[in-house]
C-alpha cells in the first residue's frame, strides 16, 4: 500500500518511525516528503512550496498500490502550509490556492490510506502554542474527507483517513488493525467513528 503519515511533523518521532519499520520492515519512505518547519516564522516562498508540490507529486506517480511506500507528509501538508501562510497575510496569493487545489486533491488517488496524529490529550509529545493554527487547520482539512465535495479529496477516488493517538506502541496497534502482517490493507474503511475511538482507548488504556 502507499500510506501518508499526516499533521504536524512535530507529532511524529523517530520513536514511531523505528517501531513502525520493525514491524514492517517492507516499507520505504518516499524520497520526497512535506514537513511542517521547526520554526514557524521561516515562512517559504511561494514559488519553493509550487515546487515541493510538484516533487511531491511526481514522486507519487511513481510508485502503484501494491508498492509498501510511506510519505512523511503529501500534497495534503503542502497545501495545509500554503493555505496558513495565505490567511497570515504571507506573500501567498488567493489564486495560488485555487490553483493548487484541484492538484492535491488528484493526487490523493495516488495514496491508499491516510493515517493521520492530531494533537490531542492521547498525545504525550509537547508542541508549541505558535503551531495551533496549522493544527487547527489540519483538523478542518481532514474533516473535509466526509464531505461529497471535498475540495481536498476527490469523491469517488479518495483514500480513508484513520486517526492516531496514543504513543508510538499504541499507534503502530491501530495500525495494525488496518494492515496484515506483509503490509497489505485488511479493509480499512474510513475515519474511525466515535464509537470505534472509545472502544480503541479502553484496550489500550488509554484516558
Amino acid at each position: 500500500m502507499r500510506i501518508s503519515f499526516t499533521g504536524l511533523t512535530q507529532l511524529y518521532t523517530s520513536s514511531f518511525f523505528d517501531k513502525f519499520t520493525d514491524k514492517w520492515p517492507n516499507y520505504l519512505q518516499s524520497s520526497v516528503n512535506s514537513y511542517t518547519p521547526d520554526d514557524i516564522s521561516l515562512v517559504t516562498s511561494q514559488q519553493e512550496q509550487w515546487e515541493n508540490l510538484n516533487k511531491i507529486i511526481d514522486e507519487m506517480q511513481q510508485h502503484r498500490n501494491n508498492d509498501h511506500i510511506y510519505y512523511h507528509g503529501s500534497a495534503i501538508d503542502n497545501i495545509v502550509y500554503s493555505i496558513w501562510a495565505n490567511a497570515k497575510g504571507h506573500d501567498y496569493e488567493d489564486e495560488f490556492i485555487q490553483k493548487c487545489l484541484p492538484i492535491v486533491a488528484e493526487s490523493m488517488k495516488f495514496v491508499d490510506v491516510v493515517f493521520y496524529v492530531p494533537n490531542t490529550k492521547h498525545d504525550d509529545t509537547d508542541v508549541s502554542s505558535d503551531f495551533d493554527e496549522i493544527q487547527n487547520l489540519y483538523t478542518a482539512v481532514n474533516s473535509k474527507w466526509q464531505e461529497d465535495e471535498s475540495p481536498f479529496f476527490i469523491k469517488d477516488d479518495r483514500p480513508p483517513v484513520i486517526e492516531l493517538f496514543g504513543d508510538a506502541e499504541q499507534r503502530v496497534e491501530i495500525i495494525s488493525l488496518y494492515m496484515d502482517e506483509q503490509g497489505d490493507s485488511i479493509g480499512a474503511q474510513g475515519i474511525i467513528d466515535p464509537g470505534e475511538l472509545e472502544e480503541l482507548e479502553k484496550a489500550f488504556g488509554i484516558k
